[in-house]
């Protein structure tokens, strides 16, 4: 019985080292961020672009997405890197004021 015990106790042991040295998930990138004023415009390329808050920013749905700021506030906007979509990148945009004169 003793043997068996020694045994269990090793491989429980081995888990558990095979845990703790695993490397960890892979975390997805964090969002691309982007600063950008009142009545700006930034192009962004990909298809398909998508916005949480489409009073803060305007984004075309077409080939070539481009942001426009339109008011100050904070989005999250993402493209699509193909035409039949697959992979996003992610922005963080952030939309300031115009500086005043």
């Amino acid at each position: 019985m003793i043997p068996l015990m020694r045994t269990l106790l090793a491989a429980t042991l081995a888990t558990a080292l095979l845990a703790a040295l695993a490397p960890r998930a892979a975390r997805a990138d964090a969002p691309t961020p982007i600063t950008l004023e009142v009545g700006e415009t930034r192009k962004l390329g990909g298809y398909d672009g998508r916005c949480d808050d489409l009073s803060v920013v305007r984004i075309n749905v077409g080939p070539g997405a481009e942001l426009k700021a339109l008011k100050p506030g904070k989005t999250t906007c993402s493209v699509a890197a193909g035409y039949l979509g697959g992979v996003r990148q992610v922005y963080a945009v952030t939309v300031v004021g115009k500086p005043a004169p």
